[in-house]
């Protein structure tokens, strides 16, 4: 079973694929998939696997002297540390009660002070906490990812069923061939109408789910 999608979900949406092995399916909705969390920009976990699904993460980002940096494996559960690197093979934890978390946006705020409220770190004039700059300075391990197929939202869902049926149904065609004419029949297919699986709408729906990559 895909991490987004059943197959039981693609041939409900797509009836001609009723006859179509699970298999096949289940391999179509495992590239889809990968494809779209690397297009997405979500890793994969340290084993190699993932990209939707809930697992530990460990990762390094830029810190730039901003109140906000963004984890990209959303939704975040938890938050087991939060490090910055000082040095090839040192690093100072930061306390917990220094930063807390957006569990959807996967945004990291940092506090100036221990005690302060949330309250406070909002309010500019009173909170002038940073991230400190540096070059994948800022290491956190946390959990993230949607706990099971279920959890994950329905119009992403729904993006890998019809993505899936549009990578099934490309198959064995010329995507070079524009018309053709057989005796006295004649067809032209409209220039840029559906663009393959790649196509526009599909990454309209897919900007939804891109995650916020810097300071703020």
């Amino acid at each position: 079973m895909g991490d987004l999608a059943t197959v039981t979900q693609v041939q409900a949406w797509a009836p001609q694929l009723a006859s179509v092995s699970s298999a096949d399916i289940e391999r179509v909705l495992d590239a889809v998939a990968e494809a779209l969390a690397r297009r997405l920009g979500r890793p994969y976990l340290a084993d190699g696997t993932g990209g939707w699904l809930t697992g530990t993460q460990v990762e390094q980002l830029d810190g730039s002297e901003g109140r906000t940096l963004y984890l990209a494996y959303t939704p975040i559960s938890s938050i087991t540390s939060v490090e910055i690197v000082t040095g090839s093979s040192s690093t100072s934890t930061v306390s917990s009660d220094l930063y807390t978390f957006e569990a959807d946006s996967g945004a990291l705020h940092y506090y100036e002070s221990e005690g302060l409220s949330l309250a406070a770190f909002q309010n500019p004039d009173l909170n002038a906490g940073r991230w400190p700059r540096g070059i994948r300075n800022v290491k956190a391990t946390y959990v993230g990812g949607y706990a099971n197929q279920a959890a994950v939202p329905g119009d992403l869902e729904q993006l890998a069923i019809e993505m899936t049926v549009a990578v099934y149904n490309e198959r064995g065609k010329d995507r070079s061939l524009s018309s053709e004419s057989v005796g006295g029949y004649a067809y032209a297919l409209a220039s840029g109408a559906d663009g393959g699986v790649w196509n526009q709408r599909i990454m309209d729906l897919a900007s939804a789910h891109l995650r916020g990559a810097g300071v703020v």
